[in-house]
């Protein structure tokens, strides 16, 4: 009987009432977070884990039970614990933003959603937050924009940290984030280690506002990727992937893809080439939560070729489909691998 069965039949002699109880895994199989969530666990621990992770997650359990927090308690969340802090989440990318709220949640913090720019100004304007993470690209009004506007606002009081979420790691477009007014920036996709460092400097009482550049610039994808043939192995990327944030995204990616094709899609048809620039810029850092190189560096290039300025011709639009075709043959040979991840 493994602790699943345990946990049911607990359920059942205490008649359904909220037990607080905490999986030990010794397996660390992926789904048995979602699983352990499902069946009514407060938290989930894989092994092997130290007497002072254990208690701290206990510790989490009571404080979670006492302010009714229903999300899953993991290693994760005990790592670099901090006050809880009311964080806006400006981003227009679905997958961006299951990703982005499930973390930051699990980390003990309230998340407000806005999905573009003048959504954000409006929140603002109706409450304060201890941090806002901004993406940089997004339709009605981007991210240097709405960081510019507040900035202009606040006219030297009551700074408010904003930090640039991009899947653009040139020094250029870190130094556009400097001169917005932005005070730190986060690289597509998102790595848990990256978000804490972040959230830990602008902890209330701790801020230290100036942008602090890394020692070494984020990696980009490796151009020496065959994208021919599908030789390039989807499942060993993912292996290779946080697990967490695999499991977190895969099941939004995979009913999301569809729909951006269609988009990109009608887009090149229509000529539309800007909105072909931001589906492929939310793809080039979706795929990359799951390693997919191949199909980043297509979703780059589509990127790069709808940054035209002017009337698109016809040839760029044919080179437009190409790369959408090569990228969708690509995604073909990664969905079978994200299927496998699912969570039941």
């Amino acid at each position: 009987m493994d602790g699943f069965e345990v946990a049911r039949q607990l359920l059942d002699i205490s008649g359904g009432v909220n037990l607080p109880m905490v999986m030990l895994s010794s397996a660390g199989l992926k789904g048995e977070g979602s699983r352990s969530k499902e069946l009514g666990f407060k938290a989930y621990l894989s092994k092997p884990f130290t007497s002072e992770e254990l208690q701290q997650v206990i510790e989490r359990v009571v404080t979670s039970a006492q302010h009714g927090t229903t999300e899953l308690i993991t290693r994760y969340c005990v790592d670099d614990l901090q006050a809880g802090m009311n964080i806006l989440l400006v981003e227009d990318d679905a997958i961006n933003q299951q990703l982005i709220i499930v973390l930051l949640k699990r980390l003990g913090h309230q998340v407000t959603l806005a999905a573009n720019g003048q959504i954000a100004l409006d929140a603002m304007a109706q409450q304060t937050f201890d941090l806002v993470l901004m993406d940089m690209m997004m339709p009605v009004m981007n991210g240097l924009e709405v960081t510019e506007h507040i900035r202009a606002v606040e006219f030297g009081f009551s700074h408010v940290p904003v930090v640039a979420l991009t899947a653009n790691v040139m020094q250029v477009d870190r130094e556009r984030c400097f001169k917005a007014g932005m005070d730190d920036y986060l690289s597509k996709p998102i790595e848990l280690q990256e978000l804490k460092r972040v959230l830990k400097r602008f902890e209330p009482g701790t801020r230290k506002l100036r942008i602090q550049e890394p020692d070494v610039a984020p990696s980009i994808p490796s151009k020496n990727v065959s994208l021919e043939s599908p030789v390039f192995d989807y499942t060993a990327a993912l292996a290779k992937a946080d697990r967490e944030v695999v499991e977190i995204v895969a099941n939004v990616f995979i009913e999301q893809w569809p729909l951006d094709v269609e988009k990109i899609t009608q887009a090149i048809a229509c000529g539309e080439v800007s909105t072909v620039m931001y589906v492929a810029h939310a793809l080039k850092g979706s795929l990359g939560m799951f390693g997919a190189q191949p199909a980043v560096i297509l979703a780059q290039e589509l990127e790069q070729l709808s940054s035209f300025k002017g009337a698109p011709s016809v040839q760029l639009l044919s080179t437009m489909t190409l790369k959408l075709n090569a990228m969708k043959t690509q995604v073909e040979h990664l969905l079978p691998a994200l299927h496998s991840q699912q969570l039941p």
